[in-house]
C-alpha cells in the first residue's frame, strides 16, 4: 500500500477516534451521573453478545478488541485534562484486561481449557468497578470488536 493509502486510513481512523472519545466523555458524564451499578452492569452485559458469536467469530472479535485497548490507552495517555496518578491507575487497569484478553485467544484457539464468558466479563465488569472512567474505553474497544465481527461476515 501507498504511503498515502496509509495517511488516510491513520487520518480516518484517528478522526474516528476522536469522535468516539467525546461520545465516550459525554457517556462517562452520564455514568457518573447515573449509578455505579449501571455502568459495570453495562460493561459485563457484553458477556451476552460475546457467548451468541461462533467460536470463530469470537476470534475475530478477542483480537480487535485487544487492538482497541490499545488504541484506549493511547487516547488516554494523550488527554491533558486527566492527571498522571489517574492516567496510571486507568492504564493498569486496561492493561489487566489486555492481558486476558490476548491470553484467551490461545486459549480458545487451542482449546487449552475452558473459560467462559460470563468469567471473562465479570473480570472486565471488576476492572471497570475500580475505576467508571475506563468504561467508556472499554466499550470503545468492544464495540471495535463487534464491528470487526460484522465486517468480516460473508456477503451472499
Amino acid at each position: 500500500m501507498c504511503r498515502n493509502s496509509w495517511t488516510t486510513i491513520f487520518s480516518a481512523r484517528r478522526t474516528e477516534c476522536a469522535r468516539y472519545f467525546c461520545s465516550a466523555i459525554k457517556t462517562l458524564a452520564s455514568i457518573e451521573q447515573g449509578s455505579f451499578v449501571d455502568a459495570v452492569r453495562a460493561t459485563y452485559e457484553y458477556y451476552k453478545v460475546v457467548e451468541a458469536l461462533s467460536e470463530d467469530e469470537r476470534l475475530i472479535f478477542y483480537e480487535s478488541f485487544s487492538v482497541g485497548l490499545t488504541v484506549a490507552t493511547r487516547m488516554l495517555l494523550g488527554d491533558p485534562r486527566i492527571g498522571e496518578r489517574d492516567k496510571l491507575k486507568r492504564v493498569e487497569l486496561i492493561n489487566d484486561i489486555l492481558h486476558g484478553s490476548t491470553a484467551k485467544i490461545p486459549v480458545m484457539r487451542l482449546k487449552l481449557h475452558e473459560w467462559t464468558e460470563d468469567d471473562f466479563w465479570r473480570m472486565v465488569a471488576s476492572d471497570v468497578s475500580r475505576d467508571l472512567a475506563i468504561a467508556p474505553l472499554v466499550d470503545y474497544a468492544a464495540r471495535g470488536g463487534l464491528d470487526a465481527v460484522k465486517s468480516n461476515i460473508p456477503k451472499n
